[in-house]
């Protein structure tokens, strides 16, 4: 049995967090004291609302300081490629040397670089150390950061996958989207929702509280397996990107945003070109090239 839910948005998810806790087992997302606060990085619920909505500036100053240690991690260097200038050219403006002798007959809106559409997981094991969370959410927004600076329009939706092997067996897919392709990118809000640890150990984990058909999953599972999306879960033409549990905790791929950049980045690319897309060329530092 698979159970699917989505949200249009952050809001929506929030307030679905908002929500009473209906398990009589699963109560993570309320878990207060020095346990609570080096498990999710907040002291309380509330706390993590309240990051969730006003944005974590502190987050996007440490990603910003982390990033720029790499060096050139997040910057794209202009590809110059040859290719079609129009449909036919007016003959007196080529004859005179003018570049801008081809006629386009493509509508404008279809002229813009393509979006791309990504489905980031964002769930993990409790084995990861909260600085690992950080490392690998803060590549994936640099990566969107770079995509957005090169031309593309970026949509991210958030995916918290899991499986449950005792009890009641099944899988769960709960989907919010973060961002869409028009929208700018919110640096501060983006880096809670992409980086802290909080997004899932306290909001994700109070969805999933206050979610009747998954409650009593909960109380014979506990929170399940996280595992990383599925492309059957998902439409064709969405970039899949893994959890930080696509590498082992402990990992060196976590210990810096840029060892996580060099892991990530190709992934994205792959899926880019296979879906018909080639993406800017990168300074990764040797991460994709």
């Amino acid at each position: 049995m698979k159970i699917t839910q989505h949200y249009g948005s952050l809001g929506e998810f929030l307030a679905a967090a908002a929500r009473p806790g209906l398990s009589n087992a699963a109560t993570a997302s309320r878990l207060k004291g020095r346990s609570g606060q080096e498990f999710s990085e907040t002291r309380n619920f509330e706390e993590a609302v309240d990051l969730a909505q006003k944005g974590w500036p502190e987050g996007r100053d440490k990603i910003l300081s982390a990033v720029a240690s790499a060096q050139t991690s997040m910057t794209f260097t202009p590809a110059l490629t040859m290719d079609v200038a129009g449909a036919y050219p007016i003959a007196a403006l080529a004859a005179a040397g003018d570049p801008c002798s081809m006629v386009d007959l493509a509508p404008i809106e279809d002229r813009v670089r393509p979006v791309v559409r990504l489905v980031v997981q964002r769930g993990a094991s409790a084995v990861y150390e909260a600085s690992e969370f950080t490392n690998y959410g803060a590549a994936v927004l640099s990566y969107v950061e770079g995509l957005e600076a090169a031309g593309f329009r970026c949509e991210i939706t958030v995916v918290f996958c899991s499986e449950y092997k005792y009890g009641t067996k099944g899988q769960q897919v709960t989907t919010f989207v973060a961002k869409r392709a028009e929208e700018s990118m919110e640096y501060d809000r983006m880096a809670f929702v992409l980086t802290h640890p909080a997004m899932f150990r306290r909001i994700c984990f109070s969805v999933f509280e206050s979610t009747p058909i998954l409650c009593g999953w909960l109380d014979g599972n506990g929170y399940g397996y996280s595992r990383n999306p599925l492309p059957e879960d998902f439409d064709h033409d969405q970039i899949l990107v893994p959890g930080v549990n696509a590498v082992k905790p402990g990992s060196e791929h976590l210990k810096t945003v840029k060892a996580c950049l060099k892991h990530i980045g190709p992934m994205i690319e792959a899926q880019l070109r296979q879906a018909g897309v080639e993406p800017p060329a990168q300074a990764f530092n040797g991460a994709s090239k």
